[in-house]
């Protein structure tokens, strides 16, 4: 793990004075969070190099007796915060203690030093300076225009201890795979990248363009079912078809998995999920977003685990947010959506994911990796899913793949 990895634990205290005179190593942050809020990162570094939270008041403090002032001042209940290289570990007030192990946030999502931290699904797109060398052909959401670049999403990784990405080609600019391209082969180390297949394409076109890219260096294929052609109001021409089909077998050739999107809905591409399926077996399928299974729709999840039971089916526990679920810190997608897919598929075909840069528009922020994580029970189960499985898919991060092509 990078030596500059942000370190960070949550505290639960209360309003009552701290009476004890020891010392604490210095520097140290802390900073008021909600209540309902999970655990937030704070950069290593002086005072003025800590990342504020929108409406927070961080505080510097020296020493215990600096803590106990500057507690008498907060409302929230809840206290982050750190001790140079130690993590302050507090339960009520009154049991503050210190503890001896420093907890960089790749281990504290998992209690093992080696484990690490893969975002499995986000994009990346040119800000508005870049874009006049990759120029968009669907143009971002405004306020998120200028977050989603390259330098954005590694400052955001860093910051949050995560060790490597899949980037997914986004739909702004849809089939011009130079920015993707770029992303990989200046930080080789730290992103791979899964191409968005043109349904558009006749057969021997398609899967040229396929065996290109992968020569390129990607590693997996996106399937829209929404660019193929639409044949009524909730229907469109099948996957499974003609060269959507030729694709999805060459791909299980190439040992490039396909991910499908299902924005609308499970339901409405469940049948022809399982033609793919049935018509090529040693295609691995990855389903985004947990199927895309909102927690009102429950029909639509029982189908999702009755896919358990192909081999090659896995699952993205990415992006809770887009599952209608208002609970604090997603409670809901928590107990009816994860906790059933990790018995039904089990860890070793769930892999995480933040679905940036729209988590920025979450109050959790990147940082919603970290609540996913604290979902997880086991050291193995949190291995694999929060980084073993995309490597198992899409082979090691760390690895120069320039070295392969």
């Amino acid at each position: 793990m990078n030596s500059t990895c942000p370190y960070f634990i949550v505290a639960v205290v209360s309003d009552e004075k701290l009476n004890t005179g020891r010392s604490l190593t210095s520097p140290h942050f802390c900073l008021p969070v909600k209540k309902s809020a999970q655990p937030w990162q704070l950069l290593k570094g002086s005072p003025r190099e800590e990342r504020r939270l929108p409406g927070s008041h961080p505080y510097y403090i020296d020493s215990i007796q600096g803590l106990s002032a500057s507690l008498s001042s907060m409302r929230s209940p809840l206290l982050t915060f750190m001790v140079g290289r130690r993590s302050v570990v507090i339960g009520l007030i009154e049991s503050i203690t210190l503890a001896t192990a420093c907890l960089p946030t790749a281990q504290a999502m998992s209690s093992g030093p080696s484990m690490k931290v893969i975002d499995s699904h986000l994009h990346v797109w040119a800000n508005t300076a870049e874009s006049k060398e990759f120029p968009y052909l669907q143009d971002p959401p405004g306020d998120l225009r200028d977050e989603a670049s390259i330098s954005s999403l590694l400052q955001q990784m860093d910051h949050n201890g995560v060790d490597g990405a899949l980037i997914v080609q986004p739909i702004n600019h849809k089939f011009d795979h130079s920015y993707v391209l770029k992303a990989m082969k200046e930080h080789p180390d730290r992103f791979k990248g899964m191409l968005l297949f043109d349904p558009s394409l006749d057969e021997e076109k398609a899967v040229s363009q396929l065996e290109e890219l992968h020569r390129d260096g990607f590693v997996g294929v996106r399937f829209n079912p929404y660019l193929w052609p639409q044949l009524g109001e909730k229907s469109w021409s099948p996957m499974s078809q003609g060269v959507g089909l030729a694709v999805y077998r060459r791909c299980g050739e190439l040992g490039m998995p396909v991910g499908i999107m299902c924005f609308q809905g499970l339901a409405l591409h469940y049948d022809d999920i399982l033609e793919l399926l049935k018509a090529s077996p040693d295609t691995t399928m990855i389903l985004d977003h947990f199927g895309f299974t909102s927690v009102d729709k429950q029909d639509s999840f029982e189908q999702l685990l009755q896919l358990a039971k192909y081999p090659q089916v896995f699952v993205k526990v990415s992006a809770p947010f887009r599952l209608n679920d208002s609970s604090p810190d997603f409670d809901q997608v928590q107990k009816r959506r994860f906790q059933p897919l990790l018995s039904a598929f089990g860890s070793e075909r769930l892999l995480v994911g933040s679905d940036f840069p729209f988590v920025l528009q979450q109050s959790q922020a990147y940082g919603m990796l970290n609540t996913i994580s604290t979902w997880i029970a086991t050291d193995q189960d949190k291995k694999a899913i929060m980084g073993g499985t995309a490597e198992k898919l899409f082979g090691p991060w760390g690895v120069d793949a320039t070295e392969k092509l």
